[in-house]
């Protein structure tokens, strides 16, 4: 997952499948199109992000968001890379086609077991965890391993939908729909191994007046 000490090395308008950060400080719009202004962070590094959006996010403040691109006709979009020239480095910026959460409303889409405590400078940003029965590590990839190939061909799925799509962006719909589908546990539904169960046949025993069609 992108952190925020990788903006640096991103092109502007360069688009973001998705981010877990903490929120510093928001900061209403000036005017009725102006974006909100927040100050983010993770455990790498803090920046601002600039979110336009029809609701409120004031209350997001002390608390941790998800932030995410959409796939649209043109390719991923909605969370970008903006290079500010007053603070002469690469920002975010929240469009209209991308999505923002805290860990309440990601809760109600499946994403997360509960509430997260509030958030301060000093606290790890850590993607929403849901607590999962203990399998073993070769397990535990296997499983992962198949969630992957499904978001591949979910990715390559919706390239066919679209008009043109890059390579960087089908990888990031593809890493979008992993991370999505993981944090919702959607892993644990696969088998631990590629090992067939064998069911062992049952011998029929026949009766001494039955003939071998069992009659």
């Amino acid at each position: 997952m992108t952190q925020i000490k990788d903006l640096e090395n991103l092109a502007p308008n360069s688009a973001i499948a998705e981010m877990v950060l903490g929120v510093k400080a928001v900061y209403p719009p000036k005017s009725p199109k102006a974006p909100y202004n927040l100050v983010v962070f993770d455990s790498t590094g803090e920046s601002r992000l600039a979110a336009w959006s029809d609701v409120d996010l004031s209350d997001y403040k002390g608390g941790r968001i998800t932030v995410r691109s959409t796939a649209t006709k043109k390719g991923l979009d909605g969370l970008n890379v903006v290079y500010s020239e007053y603070n002469k480095r690469n920002e975010l910026k929240l469009g209209k086609a991308g999505q923002i959460f805290n860990d309440a409303e990601l809760q109600l889409q499946g994403g997360s077991a509960g509430p997260s405590p509030a958030v301060t400078s000093k606290s790890p940003i850590t993607g929403p965890y849901t607590a999962a029965p203990a399998v073993s590590s070769k397990a535990f990839i296997f499983q992962n391993a198949q969630l992957m190939v499904e978001a591949i061909n979910a990715a390559q799925w919706v390239a066919k939908q679209v008009e043109a799509i890059t390579p960087d962006h089908l990888q990031a719909i593809a890493s979008s729909l992993y991370i999505s589908a993981e944090r919702a546990g959607m892993a644990r539904q696969f088998p631990v191994s590629d090992k067939k169960e064998v069911v062992p046949a049952i011998a029929v025993v026949k009766k001494d007046d039955e003939d071998d069609f069992g009659w």
